[in-house]
């Protein structure tokens, strides 16, 4: 588990938290991973 910098706030977070503990903004890197993994679920149903 790596620490990343939240671009808001400052404050080391972990880079596998989709938000921030401390301001809660969310954390890019997760949520383009998680918003990828959604879109390839759903090409899959519709296929």
């Amino acid at each position: 588990m790596a620490m990343v910098k939240c671009a808001e706030c400052g404050k080391e977070v972990s880079d596998k938290a989709t938000t921030c503990p401390s301001c809660g903004a969310p954390i890019a890197g997760v949520q383009a991973t998680k918003q990828e993994k959604e879109y390839s679920v759903r090409s899959d149903a519709i296929t």
